[in-house]
């Protein structure tokens, strides 16, 4: 069977590996350096063999839909989908094929409360996204800070953003610290369990909500919007939907990019 390369960004990644775990028989899959703890995540159920290597094969079997069916928007048009299941077509899965979750290992042992960390009273922030076309300013980011600490939480920022492997056209800066946080910087193998410890994460959509979507945290995933541009329109928001993709419990929250924080923005989530 010709080789699977894992390409795109962090949420491309884990669609793809999720979804490949459906097709019986031995499976190979080839990835960027950078994104091997991740790929690991999935091994013996989603491939057989796993290639390392910074320079993927001509052949290899892209996986990342653009390389298939080109802009998703003007693929899906009017049918009611999400973006699993246009990975589903382009793999010949059924409508309703898993996509199997990320299996973590038991690490307890983790670093955490010597930084400052409290187990389940820690709400992890992460604002930014590669992809994003429209972001929240940080004053928003600043402000749900500091009311979380008034609430009695401590607050910490993903500040590591390391989320590409051989597609690097649209990896974005990584930012500072939103000021007054701890500022943490989790491998991803390590990045689910870290987060089940914290018990919160509030973040931006972005390919870290895909990989956290089923950790067993509080979980709120705020989409930035445009109004009168009507970027990303709601139709969008239905095809990348945490929710309609992986089910679970985390909360979906559409806000106005213009808006200034308020608690009542993220009610449901805490």
């Amino acid at each position: 069977m010709t080789p699977f390369v894992t390409f795109g960004g962090l949420g491309d990644h884990v669609l793809w590996l999720g979804l490949l775990a459906n097709i019986p028989g031995p499976k190979t899959v080839i990835c960027d350096p950078r994104m091997e703890g991740l790929v690991r995540l999935y091994e013996g159920r989603s491939y057989t063999e796993l290639i390392v290597t910074d320079t993927p094969p001509r052949d290899a079997f892209c996986c990342w839909h653009g390389a298939h069916v080109g802009d998703e928007r003007a693929y899906i048009g009017l049918r009611d989908m999400t973006i699993a299941d246009v990975v589903r077509e382009i793999l010949r899965l059924p409508r309703g094929a898993e996509v199997v979750r990320p299996v973590w290992e038991d690490q307890w042992f983790l670093r955490l409360v010597a930084d400052g960390i409290r187990p389940k009273r820690t709400a992890l922030l992460a604002p930014w996204a590669h992809t994003a076309q429209v972001r929240l300013p940080d004053r928003w980011w600043v402000d749900c800070a500091a009311w979380l600490q008034s609430q009695g939480w401590t607050v910490a920022t993903n500040v590591s953003n390391r989320g590409r492997g051989y597609d690097q056209s649209r990896r974005g800066p990584v930012l500072d610290a939103i000021p007054g946080t701890i500022p943490v910087d989790i491998p991803l193998d390590e990045i689910g369990p870290f987060a089940e410890l914290c018990g919160a994460v509030l973040c931006a959509r972005s390919g870290l909500s895909d990989l956290l979507a089923r950790c067993r945290t509080r979980m709120c995933v705020v989409w930035p919007v445009d109004v009168e541009k009507n970027m990303p329109s709601a139709k969008e928001r239905g095809v990348w939907s945490i929710q309609r993709i992986y089910g679970g419990d985390a909360v979906e929250v559409a806000l106005d990019h213009a808006a200034a924080f308020s608690p009542e923005q993220l009610s449901g989530w805490l």
